[in-house]
């Protein structure tokens, strides 16, 4: 008997055995937005919604993060600038 094997492309490296059906690999999509943003984003984010006049949504959308993630991120940013600006 022939076995028909597919490759499973996530982040797994195992094979996956399909024996001839097809075969739907479930929440294998997009990766879940991250909750917060580090410095680097959070500069981003920043940048995103001077230069380009993004809202928190857009610019959640562009992070690949929560909108609550983008707000706090451009709120710890402009923050930041106050610091070094005293």
């Amino acid at each position: 008997m022939i076995r028909e094997t597919s490759t499973n492309h996530s982040l797994r490296p195992l094979r996956v055995e399909t024996q001839g059906r097809p075969v739907i690999f479930l929440g294998m999509g997009m990766p879940l937005p991250a909750d917060h943003l580090d410095a680097v984003g959070a500069a981003e984010a920043l940048r995103l919604f001077r230069k380009e006049r993004l809202d928190t949504t857009d610019i959640a959308f562009r992070l690949e993060c929560t909108p609550a993630a983008a707000a706090e991120g451009l709120s710890s940013a402009r923050e930041q600038e106050r610091k070094r600006a005293a």
